[in-house]
């Protein structure tokens, strides 16, 4: 779980080659995890082979970048659906809680494109609880928890997920096909005390109707 939160904080920063540079410490305020959980989450995306290093040991530049690894990258992109670069650089996935973020990312691999004409219009998922708990490994009661986290994710009136309950355990969950408009404090996320305040502040305890 630890490596799908660090995952897309490196891959923002890859070139058309899948090569980047992020520095450890940056990957780690980008994932708002500490710097012992980020570099055993690394370990974990080297021994999967999602992503090598020449000199997994020595310092990340020029000569020795992270390649991820997987064949038909493309920037900025998530399979079809569009990853956000914003979605890291603004600071929202900071303070997001880690399974929400392994929901979210669950939800994008799933979705598909819904389109008015020729013109994308936007993407969209639709599944139970129990579904979407499959999808990202996890229970179903994580599963939920993590869905009202989801839910509540506003900043200027923007949403990460648009949600809508099609039943008692149907949900409908659309993303947008525009970049969102978020700042976050990004350059302030530098210990967990600040990290936890803001998750409180904006997810807090949320009931699941």
């Amino acid at each position: 779980m630890r490596a799908k939160a660090i995952f897309p904080v490196i891959a923002i920063h890859a070139n058309k080659s899948g090569e980047c540079w992020p520095g450890k410490n940056r990957i780690a305020k980008l994932s708002g995890m500490a710097k012992d959980t980020t570099d055993k989450a690394f370990q974990d995306l080297l021994d999967a082979k999602i992503i090598c290093i020449n000199k997994p040991d020595g310092k990340i530049n020029k000569k020795n970048p992270i390649e991820i690894v997987f064949d038909d990258y493309e920037d900025d992109m998530s399979g079809n659906i569009r990853f956000y670069k914003k979605i890291v650089t603004s600071g929202i996935w900071a303070v997001l809680p880690e399974k929400a973020k392994v929901v979210f990312l669950s939800l994008l691999g799933n979705m598909y494109a819904r389109m008015e004409g020729n013109e994308l219009s936007h993407f969209e998922v639709i599944g139970k609880a129990s579904d979407i708990a499959v999808w990202a490994g996890i229970s179903k009661p994580t599963a939920i928890t993590a869905i009202n986290q989801l839910c509540h994710i506003t900043h200027n009136g923007h949403y990460l997920l648009e949600h809508e309950k099609l039943d008692k355990d149907i949900h409908k969950f659309t993303y947008s096909k525009d970049p969102p408009q978020w700042h976050w404090p990004v350059n302030k996320l530098n210990n967990n005390k600040k990290l936890k305040k803001i998750r409180e502040m904006h997810y807090g305890e949320y009931n699941y109707h």
